[in-house]
């Protein structure tokens, strides 16, 4: 499965694509240091809802493989705290890391 599908991105945010990729890099690593420090200390219905936002934005760009874990880690959330709730956090970190690389290319140029 690939990390992400441009052509799906493009048909899902037509001229907003780049925009979507701009908040993608400025919210992505925030999140993420949320999330793995509401798994740290067990606060299940932070993750629940801080996976959920970041499921919105991954999926809007196409990358069903962060989406999924997305919603994996979304649903441990809601689960209630566990072991399988921070692995699946660190899990998260690998796939954003690949749709960070994947999607690097589609930047706005900076002036």
């Amino acid at each position: 499965m690939e990390d992400f599908n441009l052509d799906d991105a493009r048909a899902r945010c037509r001229n907003l694509f780049h925009d979507m990729v701009e908040f993608f890099f400025a919210e992505a690593d925030r999140l993420l240091g949320e999330i793995r420090a509401a798994a740290a200390k067990g606060d299940a219905a932070g993750v629940a809802r801080l996976a959920h936002r970041l499921k919105g934005s991954v999926a809007y760009l196409g990358a069903a493989p962060a989406t999924e874990t997305c919603g994996r880690l979304e649903e441990l959330g809601r689960a209630g705290p566990s072991a399988e709730m921070v692995e699946a956090a660190g899990e998260l970190d690998l796939r954003i890391e690949r749709l960070k690389a994947a999607l690097a290319p589609h930047r706005k140029p900076t002036a």
